[in-house]
């Protein structure tokens, strides 16, 4: 018995098996971040604790099948779980319904699919292998279903499929009748390609409706195939998958999948590989598969310097201009492009750690060892990481991973970096005093606003013995040029062509390119970047704070330039002159 609708409901629906578990928990995180709309899912011979699972998720219904229908459609044979497709489109409790296979993503709003329900059946055209899709001429000669010339070698997916009962009810019945009749008839299975598509485009050909496809491939787009991490106990919280309070590059998948597919509204990860296979969850090992992919060694980089210096920027500015997609075509065949991991601050964090370092104390850094094996990966071609806390544990990634590094320090303009820490409330705890009351109180709103985790980075920040006698500006310039020292100082072991230093503001993409790899940098791409503003902004600055931190900067502004030229100097690094870049 299908399931019954209720009137004037929207919501989507899906099927899974154990195997797409995975898949299944992905998908439901990205369309919570778009919109929480009601999810039904049909279970095909799932666990125990997978149903308990979904029962306990929030917005989402579980829909079982009776035992005695399974077997009926389990006599079909090995893939009888697509093939009846229709079956548990006929169970959708809405009256707007939008199927999505459960290997896709939703990556923006679905408002205007379903507005296109609103005036017909949805479905799309096929962008992954078309050729494959059309079924053999016998088919039709044992079923007629003749349509225009021009509709004759249309090719449909039906991973998105958006309909509405009860007017299109006759379609799902008449699809499903057609499944009831290749389970009787199994021959026609040598006729129909991918099952339920095929079996779709047979039913649609009959009913004379296949003109209506939409061939926009956005709704349904070939996913770009990339290497993803996904940490399953961050989003199997209480049965929940929030995003972190502060997005950061590395710890939202469903984040990196859109910079993937920036043009996609639901990106389908069709074929092989799956999403499961593309990610590794909670192990720094890789899979059979992505051992698969190696074609050279990996180009292994780390950007370092001191906090507010544009790491960020610069892994941006990288991972944007970073050829994506599988497959590149030459004049000898198609061959894998370049895969690559490229991380900013990729957890977990080392402020405990690169204090420790600082102290000369010898903890075991379990965190950071957990980094070097990460590090060891050759399932890419290109690693990279920036992060500021590196610049203390140099000599340990050149040693462990036997030379075979690069190294970027990054510099930025002393005004625009002292301006960068006072306004994100760079600070140390017990030097809170010598700051203005109302600092103190915008600092407050930071942690309301993102936890107290924003400031564990301060609570272990470098400091000198006698910091509590400085003033602030002397405080963040002995942080500044100390940072300066320790990374000049382990650079000196690094062979001087494995190690380039940078401006921030000064990057151009012929630098980035040369020195990352041309074959792993686009230079429109990188130029297109290095035009965007990156970063995360903290917004909890009152005006008082704001003038406060201007004056306090041009008060200051010759004594900051003349204390940061003379730590570069004493490096034989270039000076920077009396003026903001």
């Amino acid at each position: 018995m299908n399931h019954p609708t209720k009137p004037g409901t929207y919501g989507i629906i899906t099927a899974i098996s154990p195997a797409w578990f995975i898949e299944f928990k992905i998908l439901y995180q990205s369309i919570q971040k778009i919109a929480d709309i009601p999810i039904s899912v049909i279970g095909l011979d799932l666990l125990d604790e997978q149903k308990q699972h979904i029962k306990k998720t929030r917005s989402v219904e579980l829909i079982e099948i009776e035992e005695e229908k399974l077997n009926e459609f389990k006599k079909l044979g090995a893939h009888w779980k697509p093939y009846y497709k229709p079956y548990y489109m006929l169970q959708s409790p809405y009256d707007y319904t939008l199927w999505i296979d459960a290997d896709a993503v939703v990556l923006k709003k679905l408002d205007e699919i379903f507005a296109k329900i609103n005036d017909g059946i949805f479905f799309t055209t096929d962008y992954f292998a078309p050729e494959t899709c059309l079924n053999d001429s016998r088919l039709y000669e044992e079923y007629s279903a003749p349509v225009p010339i021009e509709h004759e070698n249309i090719a449909i997916n039906t991973g998105v499929l958006g309909y509405h009962f009860p007017r299109d009810k006759h379609i799902f019945e008449k699809w499903f009748k057609n499944v009831n009749i290749v389970n009787k008839n199994p021959h026609l299975k040598n006729y129909i390609k991918l099952y339920d598509q095929g079996v779709f485009i047979w039913t649609m050909r009959e009913i004379g409706d296949i003109g209506g496809i939409n061939v926009d491939p956005k709704y349904n787009y070939p996913a770009k195939r990339n290497l993803y991490e996904y940490h399953e106990n961050e989003y199997d919280n209480d049965y929940r998958w929030p995003s972190p309070d502060i997005p950061r590059m590395g710890g939202n998948i469903i984040d990196n999948i859109k910079l993937d597919n920036p043009n996609a509204v639901i990106a389908h990860f069709a074929g092989r590989p799956k999403l499961s296979d593309l990610i590794k969850i909670n192990s720094p090992q890789s899979t059979i598969y992505r051992q698969r992919l190696i074609n050279k060694p990996v180009n292994k980089i780390f950007c370092v310097g001191m906090e507010r210096c544009g790491t960020h920027t610069l892994a941006e500015v990288i991972r944007r201009s970073s050829e994506k997609g599988n497959w590149r075509e030459t004049n000898i065949g198609l061959h894998r492009k370049p895969t690559t991991w490229i991380r900013h601050e990729h957890n977990p964090s080392l402020a405990k750690e690169a204090w420790s370092k600082f102290k000369g104390q010898s903890p075991k850094f379990n965190s950071f060892n957990r980094k070097l094996v990460k590090y060891q990966r050759e399932d890419c071609n290109l690693l990279f990481e920036a992060d500021h806390r590196l610049s203390f544990f140099i000599n340990d990634i050149y040693k462990s991973l036997d030379g075979n590094v690069k190294f970027i320090m990054l510099l930025r303009d002393p005004i625009n970096l002292i301006r960068s820490r006072l306004m994100n409330f760079t600070m140390w705890p017990d030097f809170n005093c010598k700051y203005p009351g109302f600092y103190q109180m915008d600092m407050s709103k930071l942690q309301h606003t993102f936890g107290h985790g924003s400031t564990s980075q301060n609570e272990y920040r470098i400091r000198p013995d006698n910091h509590l006698q400085l003033n602030i500006v002397d405080m963040h310039l002995w942080e500044i040029t100390t940072t300066i020292d320790i990374v000049m100082n382990n650079l000196k072991s690094v062979d001087k062509e494995n190690y380039k230093i940078w401006y921030i503001e000064n990057l151009d993409p012929t630098s980035i390119m040369n020195f990352v790899g041309k074959e792993y940098i686009n230079h429109v791409l990188c130029k297109n970047a290095l035009k965007t503003k990156f970063g995360s902004s903290i917004n909890t600055q009152s005006q008082l704070t704001i003038d406060w931190i201007n004056d306090l900067i041009a008060e200051n502004k010759i004594k900051i330039y003349d204390t940061f030229n003379k730590c570069l100097n004493s490096h034989g690094l270039p000076i920077k002159k009396n003026k903001i870049i």
